[in-house]
């Protein structure tokens, strides 16, 4: 049993480390926290309630970190940013003439209940800050999962952006996200 305990204090080592720092020292990662707790709860009451704090408190650093990265990673508008894609010389002028009507917001991380309603206020507070917008498109390549409650928020959103004369739409997605926006 010493030997484990033992085991358990010194895992900050190989744990990865947090990029906080305290009176200039680095700060063993969260996770390093989660298991002296488990540790510590399962020594004085039981490995069931170990279990069960490990699993609560993983949970909330998972919501705690998720929370913390901004849903909309950057934004650009249609006239400045330019794509892969070879379009046609009539084409590139278009969107140089006509393209502050278009506003693309870059999407980053899972995404919930929290970092849904993130999204939401984001893609209202984009709408509103300029009444040119008509399109607003949205880029899913580096969403890796959404749930029901962030589908929800986003389809929400997307009635109050039709309310402004804006239409959202929804790209570069993998087949879970697509699966989730379409249920």
């Amino acid at each position: 049993g010493v030997v484990f305990l033992e085991c358990v204090f010194r895992l900050y080592h190989v744990l990865p480390p947090s990029s906080m720092r305290w009176f200039g020292r680095q700060v063993p990662s969260s996770q390093y926290y989660v298991a002296i707790v488990c540790v510590l709860v399962a020594a004085f009451t039981s490995p069931f309630a170990g279990i069960g704090a490990g699993l609560a408190l993983t949970l909330l650093t998972f919501l705690r970190q998720s929370t913390m990265t901004p849903p909309v990673g950057s934004k650009s508008d249609g006239a400045q940013t330019m794509s892969r894609t070879l379009r046609p010389v009539w084409e590139l002028e278009v969107l140089r003439r006509v393209g502050s009507r278009i506003v693309i917001l870059y999407l980053q991380g899972p995404l919930f209940f929290g970092s849904g309603q993130a999204l939401a206020t984001s893609i209202s507070q984009t709408v509103e800050e300029n009444s040119a917008v008509q399109f607003c498109v949205l880029s899913f390549a580096k969403v890796s999962s959404i749930d029901y409650s962030a589908v929800k928020q986003l389809k929400s959103v997307m009635e109050k952006t039709r309310r402004r004369s804006c239409t959202l739409i929804f790209c570069r997605m993998n087949d879970g996200v697509y699966t989730a926006l379409c249920a």
